[in-house]
This record gives C-alpha cells, structure tokens and sequence, in this order.
C-alpha cells in the first residue's frame, strides 16, 4: 500500500510540472524547467529501477533455518510454517544419530531463500549392523581380510598351543562367529601356536563367559577344577572374576583350572 500511494504521489507531482511548465509565468524560464524535467526523469528511474526492485526482493526472501539433528516430521512443520518443502536426498550411516535424524541440508542454515524452495537433506541410518565372519581355522592373514571386508578391525591376538590346529591358525574368536556386531568395531582373535610339549602357557579367562573359558581350556587340553561363586551385579552372570593359576603361568597339560564366576544377588 506504502508504495502505491508513493507512485500515486509521484504522477501527482509529475501533473503540476506540467501545468507549471505550459503556464505564461514560467515561459522565461526554459533551461530552469528543462533541468527541472531532466531531474524528475532520473528520480522516476532511480525508483523504477533500484528502489523498489530492491524492496520487493527483500520482502521475499528470508534466512532458511538450522534442520539438522531433527527428526523428519519436525523438520517438515518448520519449513511448511515458512512456505518450504523438504524432499530426503540420500540416507547415511551414522553411529552417533538415531535412525531418521537430519545429517546435513542444502541449501546450508542462514541461506537467504524464497517461498517454495525445496530443501534437500540427508538422513541418518543409524549405527551400521554387521556380522563376524567365521575365522576358527583359518590362517591369521585370512582373517585379517575377512574382517576387513565386513568393515571390522583384528583386536587383541592371544596366542595359545593347540592339539587340532597348526601353527598361525585362528582357534577362536571373541565376540564368535555369527554375532551382530557394531561396523568398526575390533574383533579378539585366539590363533594357535602349534602342538606344544607337555607344560601349556596359562592363557587369560578374566571377563571371559563360561562357555568361551571352556573352549579354551578344552583347545590346552586342560580342565575345570574348583569353581567359586562371587555375587557381582555390574557383569553378566557365569563372567570369570578370577583364575587359578595366573596369566603367563607354566602348567602340565591335562591340569585342572580354579574359576571365581560371577552371579546376580539372590541366584
């Protein structure tokens, strides 16, 4: 409304200086009309051209606000309130957002946009999920590759004596085989050492679950002797505490190994 009472007042003025200029009086006068003419030509153009271009484009745009790290739906509410729609571009795994979470937009937060101006995004995925290969006897370079092709890492290698398995071979794996697992994440590798003599290195169990400790044992040709049972609710129940001999200790083979196991109070 501002700008039409502005171009009306503009014509009205235009009206005057052509009835001054056709009047008797300012006849004498003609270079002083004709500059007066030449200037409300430039001031008509300077307002056609610049000043009201630039306030109409100004009231059209405004700055696009921050989306990412929300969900889809209040993404969508925000952008419909100002005129924008949303359109999802690509999805993305993401270990530190939640699935349907906005990574990234585009055009970027505090760009001056129009109305009806699509801003595309790209959505997380989540943590990606993936599965251990099955390492038990294959060769330490092999495993190494299997992980590496299903995105994990080769953890902690414990090197243990094994009747069935030759030297530089995997006897077992930690989490086991078939296990979903977290992409990135590092997987414990037991590889064998060969057939050894009589006496067996002690191998750690600490954190271990019963059934892995057995396995274990079974692979050093050793045994289960007195098992203690310690009330720890922090860990799962059946995780080893303690062992009997210690880490790095020398044994006989066909020795028997003392567990401390945990369990939930009340059990």
């Amino acid at each position: 409304m501002k700008e039409i009472k502005k171009i009306k007042g503009l014509k009205e003025l235009f009206k005057n200086i052509k009835i001054a200029v056709w009047s008797k009086k300012y006849l004498r006068y003609p270079i002083t009309i004709a500059g007066i003419l030449v200037a409300f030509y430039l001031f008509l153009l300077l307002v056609d051209r610049v000043i009201m271009p630039t306030a109409v484009h100004t009231r059209r745009e405004f700055l696009l606000p921050n989306i990412t790290n929300l969900n889809l739906k209040e993404a969508e509410g925000i952008l419909q309130k100002r005129g924008l729609s949303l359109k999802v571009m690509a999805e993305d795994y993401n270990p530190s957002k939640p699935p349907g979470i906005i990574l990234s937009q585009s055009p970027n937060p505090q760009t001056k946009v129009k109305k009806g101006r699509i801003v595309k995004v790209v959505v997380s995925k989540g943590q990606k999920m993936v599965q251990v290969p099955n390492l038990k006897g294959v060769s330490l370079r092999q495993a190494e590759l299997m992980l590496g092709e299903e995105g994990l890492e080769v953890g902690e290698i414990n090197w243990i004596p094994s009747d069935s398995l030759p030297e530089n071979v995997v006897v077992n794996s930690s989490p086991s085989h078939g296990l979903s697992v977290p992409w990135g994440m590092s997987v414990n590798l037991q590889v064998s050492l060969g057939i050894s003599p009589d006496t067996v290195m002690m191998p750690n169990l600490m954190g271990r679950s019963m059934e892995e400790t057995k396995d274990i044992l079974k692979e050093l040709s050793l045994g289960i002797g007195e098992i203690r049972y310690e009330v720890n609710n922090g860990l799962l129940p059946g995780t080893i505490l303690e062992q009997f001999p210690e880490e790095g200790t020398k044994i006989p083979r066909g020795s028997n190994i003392d567990l401390t196991v945990s369990t939930k109070e009340g059990d």
